[in-house]
């Protein structure tokens, strides 16, 4: 299984070149989302290879480029979604790590992101 998430490791950090493209052309929000969908990813193997540190920084890498594409595009729901999933990510690897306040800050940014997508959903039917 170890050699499975090496591989598996090695494959999205190759993805992470697409950060010196955002470099480039940093409004794009296509390379944006593949940039995230990468670094969270790469957490997930990192969390699951127990390094929690460099799977925190994945996540953190993942929340900032969703909070950019927040700002440039602030009623888009799929993007509040994914920032929602950034915080429990962050929360969760917090959590395993003993940071219990830091992850109950992540965890309630979730909960109120997630209130208020049920609360305009529920504005909607």
């Amino acid at each position: 299984m170890q050699g499975n998430l090496n591989a598996t490791k090695a494959k999205y950090q190759e993805n992470l070149d697409i950060d010196q493209l955002v470099k480039q052309i940093p409004n794009d929000r296509t390379l944006l989302n593949n940039l995230s969908i990468a670094a969270a990813r790469l957490g997930d193997v990192l969390k699951a290879q127990g390094d929690l540190n460099g799977a925190n920084a994945q996540y953190s890498t993942k929340l900032t480029i969703i909070q950019k594409l927040i700002k440039d595009e602030p009623g888009n729901g799929r993007w509040r979604r994914e920032l929602a999933v950034s915080y429990e990510n962050l929360g969760h690897v917090m959590q395993v790590q003993g940071d219990f306040s830091g992850a109950k800050a992540q965890y309630t940014n979730a909960l109120e992101i997630n209130r208020e997508r049920a609360s305009q959903d529920a504005g909607r039917a």
